[in-house]
């Protein structure tokens, strides 16, 4: 079965110089003779494409594309004032008697902005034969808009708004899934009108006209497609970017810590042995210090007793001296008691030397051991200074403001500085970047979240496209269906002989 609409009639209502006329189209085809300027483009325009969808643009009206005619210069003249005006075309269903009717109506007033409504009837009755718009009077007097709409009924289409009657015309007419494909459409339909073709008949003036009917993009209609999917881009390279810095500082930070953890734990070992050492090698300076001492209160007094004993060896001498001259027996007994007196004490000079020169020896020992020392902790100073200030730069670098300033605290009381608030600061200080990383993790379930909620606004955005254009292709289908019921009630009607209505 044939379902195509064919265009069957095309009418005019007090338009141009036109009182009531109609054509009749054979198959959706109608010739139309005559010389040039007789009206011929003037007539087709009114109804193709200015029915189709009732844009009444001056350029529209001329198959040149000028804007010199407009449609009220088709109604009024110098003796009219006002007038009102129809035109009307009928279609029909290749294979049945069923009818749609486009229409639209205009009232000019000199003066004032041409007012225009449209219609369509599609409840099968059909114009100059079910319903008529003019009223016959002593002439025919076109209906007003009022007059019109009464006429109509409920059961067909009524507005005086252009692009709710194109979008219905293509409904009915076309069923072209939105607007854009039906304007397409007319834009071809004019393109092709246009009396360039028949003066150039190339393909490329085709591929021209093909491409000039076609409906440009605007900026305003790109941008939108164009910001969400630089937008996307954007959000995907983000995404990616802060992963990856995500992980890396995760890695970095892991790393970081655990090697701060055991540097800390090599300078704190490295500050308990230097210090054990230093304590140790102070103890021994001041045990060095003691014995310095106490050997040269032994040597003074050891000087002191050198020093008697040779008072008494030269007293002895002098004795000897004084008894050389006297008795003989006397002298030798004094001098034999002398000579033992001075053996002894020969021996005891020779003893207390010997014991002199060991505790020099000692002292000299001694000197260098606290020399080396006093040497050792200056190099142990040393080093815990390069080891704080290694301390002070990472704890800048790490932020760690408790540890800015601890070389200074330390060197100020290096032997008595407690660790222990140190220690409270950095375990914090850990609880804080423990912290720290939870709202990390918490931000990236967020942002997890927030694709999810994204992509299911955009699933049910789609869903939503996808439900209109099913509620879009239902009401076609209804349109079809209601076309078809009224071909088979018209078929049946036809066939019926007993009950008519």
């Amino acid at each position: 079965m044939d379902n195509r609409w064919i265009a069957n009639r095309l009418g005019l209502v007090d338009f141009w110089y036109y009182d009531d006329e109609e054509f009749q189209l054979s198959d959706g085809k109608l010739l139309l003779r005559g010389s040039n300027g007789s009206g011929k483009s003037v007539t087709m325009q009114s109804f193709i494409p200015l029915l189709l969808d009732g844009n009444k643009s001056p350029e529209r009206l001329d198959p040149f594309g000028t804007r010199s005619r407009k449609l009220e210069n088709y109604l009024l003249d110098e003796e009219t004032d006002e007038r009102t005006a129809y035109l009307y075309m009928e279609f029909k269903r290749a294979s049945s008697e069923n009818y749609v009717t486009l229409g639209m109506g205009m009232k000019a007033q000199k003066g004032k902005s041409m007012d225009s409504w449209y219609f369509i009837i599609n409840d099968g009755r059909r114009v100059n034969k079910d319903i008529f718009l003019y009223k016959n009077f002593e002439a025919k007097v076109a209906l007003t808009k009022k007059q019109l709409q009464n006429e109509l009924g409920t059961n067909n289409f009524f507005t005086e708004a252009q692009q709710k009657y194109m979008a219905k015309a293509n409904e009915v007419l076309f069923g072209y899934e939105d607007v854009d494909g039906y304007e397409e459409l007319l834009n071809l339909l004019i393109q092709l009108r246009s009396p360039k073709l028949s003066k150039d008949f190339k393909p490329t003036e085709i591929y021209n006209i093909l491409t000039n009917s076609l409906k440009l993009l605007s900026e305003e209609d790109l941008r939108p497609m164009s910001e969400s999917m630089e937008n996307m881009d954007q959000l995907q390279s983000n995404l990616e970017e802060k992963e990856r810095a995500l992980r890396s500082v995760s890695n970095i930070k892991y790393h970081y810590d655990k090697y701060n953890r055991f540097c800390l734990q090599e300078k704190a070992k490295e500050f308990e042995r230097s210090n054990k050492e230093v304590n140790l090698k102070k103890k021994l300076i001041e045990d060095i210090v003691e014995e310095k001492k106490f050997l040269s209160e032994e040597q003074q007094d050891i000087a002191l007793i050198v020093y008697t004993f040779k008072e008494e060896l030269d007293y002895a001498n002098d004795k000897y001296e004084s008894l050389r001259n006297n008795d003989a027996f006397k002298i030798k007994e004094k001098l034999q008691s002398i000579k033992a007196d001075i053996i002894e004490l020969k021996a005891e000079i020779e003893q207390k030397e010997k014991t002199l020169e060991s505790k020099e020896v000692n002292k000299r020992e001694k000197e260098w051991k606290r020399k080396g020392a006093g040497d050792s902790k200056d190099s142990l100073l040393y080093k815990a200074k390069e080891k704080l200030s290694e301390l002070a730069k990472i704890a800048e670098e790490f932020n760690f403001s408790e540890g800015e300033y601890v070389e200074k605290e330390v060197l100020e009381s290096i032997e008595a500085y407690d660790f222990s608030y140190l220690d409270a600061c950095l375990q914090k200080y850990l609880v804080r970047i423990k912290e720290v990383k939870k709202l990390l993790k918490e931000y990236e379930n967020k942002s997890e979240e927030l694709d999810k909620y994204q992509q299911e606004s955009d699933n049910l955005k789609t869903e939503k496209d996808i439900k209109e254009g099913d509620l879009e292709k239902s009401n076609m289908i209804l349109t079809e269906v209601k076309e078809e019921v009224k071909e088979k009630y018209n078929k049946w009607a036809g066939q019926n002989e007993i009950l008519k209505l």
